[in-house]
């Protein structure tokens, strides 16, 4: 068993779907620990984060259930959120996070954690 350090998602822009952030792998554990958010945007943006677990072998559905953050972020604004330890675990294969933003190409995102394989 070894155990990473890991940008589990390098520096992207939040969609304006709901989208697959972060997956678990197969044979893999993944431990969220950091979400970092920066609104590059004139207005603030309204970010929804999503810890989802897998369904039946297969990736599962964002909703009410497993919904975690609902903000917004003002212009020009960074917000980190630490999960703390050990994070959100996800030892299942589709385990996931999901985001999205009311606005395109407004906000970035990057995660980190760890990585036991």
């Amino acid at each position: 068993m070894a155990i990473a350090s890991a940008r589990l998602k390098p520096i992207a822009f939040v969609p304006i779907a709901n989208t697959v952030m972060v997956q678990n792998v197969a044979a893999t554990k993944t431990l969220v620990q950091g979400i970092f958010l920066h609104n590059s945007h004139t207005a603030a943006v309204t970010i929804t984060l999503w810890n989802v677990p897998e369904s039946g072998g297969a990736l599962g559905t964002p909703g009410n259930v497993n919904r975690m953050y609902n903000f917004a972020i003002d212009p020009d604004d960074t917000v980190a959120l630490d999960l703390g330890k050990p994070g959100w675990v996800f030892e299942d294969e589709y385990d996931a996070v999901f985001a999205v933003a009311d606005t395109a190409s407004a906000v970035t995102i990057e995660i980190s954690g760890f990585l036991e394989t």
